[in-house]
C-alpha cells in the first residue's frame, strides 16, 4: 500500500504483467482500492528464504550445506526464469542479487521486484551497475543474459567475475568496459573464492565469450561434466608446523583411506 498513492505503477503495467503465470515469479496480484482510487496491490508472500546473495559466499556454502550440484540447480532454475519471462515479450533488465530468494532447502528460486520489469508499454527506469551490460545502448534479452551470466558466475564460483586483482587496471567497473574478467592471466583470485575449474567447460566457454570477447549470446542449455575439487593455498605454515593443502572438498571430509597408494576421501555427500 503506497503512503502516496500517485507513486503507484499505473494499473496498465499490472495488466501487462499479468500474463506471467509462473508460481517461481512473485508478481502483483490485486489491485486495492479506497473506493474508485488505486492505492496498492497484493503479491504472494514467501516464507523462509534466503536472499540470492547469500548463497556466493564459501562461508555460507559451507555452514547452510549448500552442494555445488544444487548451485547449478539454482542456474537452470535462473536460467529458465529469464527465458519464460522473454516468452512473454517482457525483460527483467534488474537482474541482480538481491532480487532472488532461494528456499531454505535450496531447491526453489523466486523472481521479485517484478514491478519494476521492463513491459512493451513500460521501459525499466532502474538497473544496478554490476550486472549492466557497459557495452549495450538499450535493455534486451542479451542484456538480461549478460546479467544472468555475472549472477550464475557468483554462484559457481563465489565472486563477481570483473573482481580480483589486475596489476593495472583497479576498478571492477573499468574491467567490465573493457572485458578483462577473472579469466585473465593478469588477474589474481581471492583465496575465498572457488578455482575456475570448477566451471562446467561449456558454461566456461560461453563466459570467456560474454565476459573477455564481448560476444552476446544466450547460455548454453545445460552442463557439461565438470570436476568439483576445489584448490585453494597450496602451503599453511605457523611457528610449529608446515602443512600441504591436497585440495578442499566442497562438503565436510569425513573420512581417507589409502587405496593402492592413492587417497580416497570421504565427504557428507562425495568422495574424491
Amino acid at each position: 500500500i503506497y503512503i502516496d498513492p500517485s507513486k503507484m505503477i499505473p494499473l496498465q503495467k499490472i495488466k501487462e504483467l499479468s500474463i506471467i503465470d509462473n508460481p517461481m515469479i512473485i508478481k502483483p496480484e490485486q489491485v486495492i482500492y479506497d473506493g474508485k482510487k488505486a492505492l496498492g496491490y497484493t503479491m504472494p508472500y514467501i516464507h523462509d528464504t534466503y536472499t540470492l546473495c547469500e548463497l556466493f559466499t564459501k562461508a555460507f556454502r559451507l555452514r547452510e550445506g549448500l552442494q555445488f550440484d544444487q548451485s547449478l540447480k539454482l542456474i537452470l532454475s535462473l536460467k529458465e526464469i529469464n527465458e519464460y519471462v522473454h516468452s512473454k515479450k517482457l525483460l527483467i533488465v534488474d537482474e541482480n542479487e538481491l532480487n532472488f530468494l532461494v528456499s531454505k532447502d535450496f531447491n526453489k528460486l523466486y523472481a521479485i521486484d517484478v514491478d519494476n520489469w521492463q513491459t512493451p508499454s513500460y521501459p525499466a527506469q532502474v538497473i544496478m551497475e554490476n550486472i549492466k551490460d557497459p557495452h549495450a545502448k538499450c535493455f534486451s534479452e542479451v542484456t538480461d543474459w549478460y546479467a544472468f551470466g555475472i549472477l550464475s558466475f557468483q554462484m559457481m564460483v563465489g565472486i563477481h567475475p570483473f573482481k580480483g586483482k589486475h596489476p593495472i587496471v583497479k576498478s571492477w567497473q573499468e574491467r567490465m568496459r573493457k572485458n578483462i574478467s577473472v579469466f585473465s592471466k593478469d588477474v589474481a583470485l581471492p583465496i575465498n573464492a572457488y578455482q575456475l575449474d570448477v566451471i562446467p567447460d561449456n558454461y566456461k566457454c560461453w563466459y570467456q565469450a560474454i565476459f573477455d570477447q564481448g560476444k552476446r549470446l544466450p547460455p548454453p542449455n545445460s552442463f557439461t561434466d565438470t570436476t568439483f575439487v576445489q584448490k585453494f593455498a597450496t602451503e599453511v605454515i605457523s611457528a610449529k608446523v608446515n602443512i600441504d593443502l591436497l585440495f578442499s572438498g566442497m562438503d565436510e571430509i569425513i573420512k581417507a583411506i589409502d587405496v593402492e597408494s592413492e587417497m580416497l576421501f570421504y565427504g557428507t555427500n562425495n568422495f574424491y
